[in-house]
């Protein structure tokens, strides 16, 4: 079994041709990957004529890599270019399929926003009158209490409050902890809940 020889044992040409081959091998691992994930057969062919490109300037590359004359110094350098500019189109296509993605995370996809209104929707018929009924009724009684002391009161008497609603119903009403404290924020704010006397 022949082992590859290290990078001390290899001239500068050598580092530079493994050195090439490590990069042609993530690329190409890359695209890939982009090209199986493809979403049509036009965005397919230009990634496969992307990966064509990247693979012939690389062979190239590491023919003339090969042979150590200095006079050949210029051919070399000509390749490095035509690598360049296929490894640049190779990774320019790669992030367009994932700049798109990554928008479409960042803004939320239409089904995400009609849950989420319709999550609105239901806790403005459901846990928020409640919340309030209890939060006006603590506040009224202790008017120092701060928000988050607030908040844990509420949960405190929650289970109690609710479990007649919830027989009725026939199904549970839960108090988002993490929406409690913003919507008790919120009631304060537009003077539906009494603010905090300190």
């Amino acid at each position: 079994m022949s082992q590859s020889p290290s990078l001390a044992d290899l001239s500068p040409v050598g580092r530079a041709a493994m050195a090439l081959k490590r990069f042609q091998n993530g690329i190409l691992k890359e695209l890939d990957f982009e090209i199986a994930n493809a979403s049509d057969d036009g965005e397919r062919a230009a990634l496969d004529e992307s990966k064509a490109r990247l693979q012939v300037a690389v062979k190239q590359m590491t023919e003339l890599a090969k042979d150590d004359e200095r006079q050949r110094g210029i051919e070399i350098l000509n390749t490095a270019l035509d690598l360049m500019f296929a490894s640049a189109d190779a990774a320019s296509r790669i992030d367009l399929r994932r700049i798109p993605k990554a928008i479409s995370m960042a803004h939320g996809r239409p089904g995400g926003k009609v849950s989420a209104r319709s999550r609105r929707d239901t806790a403005e018929v459901t846990w928020k009158p409640i919340a309030l009924e209890l939060a006006k009724e603590i506040r009224s009684k202790e008017p120092k209490i701060t928000q988050v002391e607030l908040a844990e009161k509420i949960e405190a008497r929650w289970y109690h409050r609710v479990q007649k609603i919830e027989a009725r119903l026939g199904r549970k009403i839960k108090c988002p902890k993490t929406q409690l404290i913003p919507a008790l924020s919120k009631w304060e704010k537009n003077g539906e809940l009494v603010k905090c006397n300190k």
